[in-house]
């Protein structure tokens, strides 16, 4: 790593270990705010420039152009290690190349097609960007010359965020909707007997029609309804996307009602560079993670041993494997263990055991090893 950017107290941190090491790569340290003279002396004694992003932003800028230049724009190169969660194990590093996440991005432009993205959308990022969902989504955004919106880092005051951002898109994980479902349902069962009457007869209405069509709008009740809700994400979110892991059909058929807007779920891993499936933006159902993305690949493997096979009923059942431009290069030094997820032949064994709905729509349905995966 050749330059860092951050506070003073965190560099000054940085300075130090670099000061005990007899060769280092980092050349430049960029601040957000003017340096301090202990930062200033420690630099100057591990021979580090030392940039003030308030007042050297356009040498900063010239330097970025001039290397720009020298780019090759190779899809090959890795442009991100990305770690995951270490659920069986260790963390592992994830080699990401410009390749895997050009094809994340186009998975995702393709499901969101029917909205045109474009600049005048915004998107908040609240969720770790340490992961591949959250980093993907910004990326994305970002290609179509959109906005991005950070959230003041308290989960617990979103809604404060929400309501001065006003997103277009919002991304969220079955945790968050979980405990948004129970605070709505909790909150209708307080309401007086009429407004709790009009509230189910709108979330039956709507749900008809969500389960026939795909139409997540009612005039009538949303207005006089449902606008509340709405109003909580800011009032203008046109779309949501879940990922991470699954979420009740029950849950995602509420709150499609209650938001006035598709929920799109996603599946993918890491290793997929993250959207691998995806649903339709005016789903009718439930309960599935939709078909696969561009260039991704897929089949499902045989697992005789957990009776997981091609004859399984009600559907044909194996563990999910991937392949295709978005898999990723190999874990970081660790051969050995990127060459039992990727096989030969460039598949990956996700680790997923799944179903293959008749009109070729993916379910999810166990773990090749039994994990239960925590929050």
């Amino acid at each position: 790593m050749s330059s860092i950017f951050g506070s003073d107290a965190s560099l000054l941190n940085v300075l130090k270990i670099l000061k005990d090491k007899d060769h280092h790569s980092v050349r430049t340290l960029i601040l957000f705010d003017p340096p301090s003279e202990e930062l200033t002396d420690l630099a100057a004694q591990t021979n580090v420039e030392i940039l003030s992003l308030t007042t050297e932003m356009s040498k900063l800028i010239e330097e970025g152009y001039e290397e720009m230049k020298d780019l090759s724009g190779d899809t090959e190169n890795i442009f991100t290690i990305s770690y995951t969660s270490g659920t069986s194990g260790n963390p592992k590093g994830v080699m990401l190349t410009n390749g895997n996440f050009m094809s994340g991005i186009a998975n995702i432009l393709q499901i969101a097609n029917y909205f045109k993205l474009g600049p005048n959308d915004v998107y908040i990022s609240y969720l770790p960007l340490a992961h591949v969902f959250d980093r993907l989504g910004c990326h994305a955004v970002i290609s179509v010359g959109g906005q991005i919106g950070f959230f003041g880092g308290k989960i617990l005051e979103i809604t404060k965020d929400l309501i001065l951002l006003k997103p277009t898109i919002f991304p969220s994980v079955p945790r968050l909707l979980n405990k948004v479902y129970d605070k709505v349902m909790a909150g209708v069962s307080e309401v007086n007997v009429i407004r709790r009457f009009l509230f189910y007869q709108g979330l039956v209405s709507k749900d008809h029609y969500n389960k026939k069509y795909g139409w997540t709008n009612n005039s009538f009740f949303d207005s006089l309804v449902f606008s509340r809700v709405k109003e909580r994400l800011g009032g203008r979110v046109r779309v949501m996307i879940t990922a991470s892991a699954p979420i009740a059909p029950k849950v995602l058929a509420m709150l499609r009602c209650v938001f006035c807007c598709p929920i799109v779920e996603a599946y993918g891993q890491t290793e997929s560079c993250g959207a691998s499936f995806g649903t339709k933006i005016f789903e009718t159902q439930a309960g599935h993670v939709g078909g696969p993305g561009i260039g991704v690949e897929y089949k499902l493997k045989d697992l005789k041993e957990l009776q997981y096979t091609r004859d399984s009923k009600p559907y044909p059942a194996g563990e999910v494997c991937l392949r295709g431009p978005s898999i990723f290069k190999g874990y970081f030094k660790n051969k050995k263990l990127t060459d039992e997820t990727k096989d030969s032949e460039g598949w990956i064994h996700t680790g997923d055991v799944g179903q293959i709905m008749p009109d070729k729509r993916l379910i999810i349905i166990d773990r090749v090893k039994n994990i239960f995966k925590l929050s």
